[in-house]
């Protein structure tokens, strides 16, 4: 198991929506919005955070990180979840982001969307473009679609992303 994994599998039990790892800081977890240091964990070098993200990119992933200092990617097993993950530079050096993403995809009723939004999972055919700012709920609107398509069709569903969050 990657040394990363303990903190990604205390997120569920402490609350947290994601894990932020920045050099001169203890790794954080951000609970309701606020930025929390998870306990006995000392500031983060910039050679802990290459080692604890080294232990768990593939190989291309190493390298497209070297060429652009800028990686988006899904990380996760049935231990730890499902995360959408940022590894990336700032002014001080390596930092990465890990957002949790739910296991069971919500509703469109549970994330307080409108019903006319159903009236896309009963589209024959077509083009669906969900856009908008990072952290808007892009991906967990298309999910939601998408799982309603599922559970009231056959049909097959192309979903174009990257990374792939909810599988």
């Amino acid at each position: 198991m990657a040394e990363i994994d303990r903190w990604l599998q205390g997120m569920e039990a402490a609350g947290a929506s994601d894990l932020h790892l920045k050099v001169g800081v203890p790794p954080r977890y951000r609970v309701h919005g606020d930025l929390r240091d998870l306990p006995g964990a000392g500031p983060l070098t910039p050679d802990d955070i290459e080692r604890l993200t080294r232990e768990i990119l593939t190989k291309e992933q190493e390298t497209q990180y070297q060429k652009s200092r800028d990686l988006d990617f899904a990380y996760g097993d049935v231990r730890t979840g499902r995360f959408r993950s940022n590894y990336f530079q700032d002014y001080r050096g390596p930092a990465a982001t890990f957002h949790r993403i739910p296991a069971i995809v919500p509703t469109l009723d549970e994330l307080g969307l409108p019903a006319e939004l159903e009236m896309f999972a009963h589209f024959r055919g077509g083009l669906v473009l969900v856009t908008g700012p990072t952290g808007a709920g892009k991906t967990t609107t298309m999910a939601s679609i998408v799982d309603l398509i599922n559970t009231q069709y056959r049909r097959h569903n192309i979903t174009l992303e990257d990374p792939i969050e909810y599988i």
